[in-house]
């Protein structure tokens, strides 16, 4: 995988569905694609006031005074315990081909038929 997790894949026309995320959302889409693809969705930045260090510069453009990234500290989970998927199957939020695709523009188109056919050579 070319993003950091499964959840990373998720389409911005998703993530807008969570309605009680919505700075964390607009936050989110402030970040470039690299740091998207690799921004703990669920955790964030685990709570902490500080910025990983440990990403060849991933994130030096992040100013943690700033509000976005204090949206950002406790991901789109936050403390409730849920993970983002079980929320959006939970909502019963559509996830199309389409939408994985356009997201995948960051690591390439193919990415997803990659991912795709390994799964069905798993099952």
């Amino acid at each position: 995988m070319q993003k950091r997790e499964i959840e990373n894949y998720l389409p911005l026309s998703v993530l807008a569905t969570l309605t009680d995320k919505k700075e964390v959302f607009e936050a989110y889409k402030q970040l470039n694609p690299a740091q998207q693809d690799f921004y703990d969705m669920e955790k964030g930045f685990d709570g902490k006031n500080e910025i990983p260090n440990d990403c060849d510069g991933l994130w030096d453009n992040i100013d943690k005074k700033k509000p976005n990234f204090q949206h950002l500290r406790y991901g789109f989970c936050g403390k409730n315990g849920k993970s983002l998927l079980e929320t959006l199957f939970e909502n019963q939020v559509l996830i199309t081909k389409e939408g994985l695709l356009e997201r995948c523009k960051s690591t390439g188109q193919n990415e997803l038929k990659e991912l795709l056919a390994k799964i069905a050579k798993a099952l």
